[in-house]
């Protein structure tokens, strides 16, 4: 899939017999992988009817005889390590994902009551989505949903004030953060069981290594947004 991935471009089919209609055709485009990727790169892609080619146009300046950059796309180095078999330095699209119903159980297991109309709203809203941490702490989704679950009823009645960053009071404030603690402790004590199992030093430039740096980045992050709920 990585070597498949790496040299070929997604584009939609004019129409065939021999093809799905999905809209999830891949061609292959064997010197693609001479185009590097980079985080920053402006580039606009996609098949040019008229001339009959995949065209790529860069929208940054290079000089002469430099390295031209293309995007496979904002992807974390967990999808590039998958897809495109690299992954990049300081990728500030690293995430660390987190399940739903890890942020349920630890409200859960804090006494938290109403939890299905606290369920009905967040799932309505759609909040339970895109749940992750980065570097800069938890998503605003992740954040709603825990203080969501930690509102008593009073508040759960007006919980819209939420949504503009209101404040619904201190001790909404301080279940939420001990919600979130709640669920980083759990994913912190996997990130340290998982970095031991690792036999370092690592030879670079090897899957396993690369692995590694992931485990360390979403170590870094977990330590971040910890810091961030204490």
């Amino acid at each position: 899939m990585v070597l498949c991935k790496s040299r070929s471009v997604f584009y939609r089919s004019a129409g065939s017999e021999f093809v799905r209609e999905d809209g999830n055709h891949l061609a292959l485009a064997p010197y693609l992988d001479l185009l590097n990727h980079s985080v920053g790169a402006q580039v606009e892609a996609g098949y040019n009817q008229e001339s009959g080619c995949y065209e790529i146009h860069t929208g940054d300046t290079y000089r002469k005889h430099s390295q031209v950059f293309i995007s496979y796309g904002n992807h974390d180095n967990y999808h590039l390590l998958v897809e495109y078999g690299f992954t990049l330095p300081d990728n500030p699209n690293d995430v660390f994902q987190v399940e739903y119903n890890d942020v349920l159980n630890a409200a859960l297991s804090l006494g938290v009551d109403n939890m299905e109309k606290k369920k009905e709203i967040i799932q309505q809203q759609s909040f339970h989505r895109q749940l992750v941490c980065s570097m800069e702490g938890m998503s605003w989704n992740l954040l709603l949903v825990t203080r969501i679950l930690a509102m008593n009823w009073t508040e759960l009645e007006q919980w819209k004030l939420v949504l503009t960053g209101f404040a619904m009071s201190d001790r909404n404030n301080t279940l939420s953060r001990q919600i979130a603690r709640t669920f980083l402790t759990k994913y912190i004590k996997q990130n340290q069981d998982l970095i031991t199992k690792f036999d370092t030093p690592l030879s670079p430039n090897t899957v396993e290594s690369m692995v590694f740096s992931i485990v360390q980045t979403e170590r870094n992050i977990l330590q971040l947004t910890w810091t961030s709920v204490t």
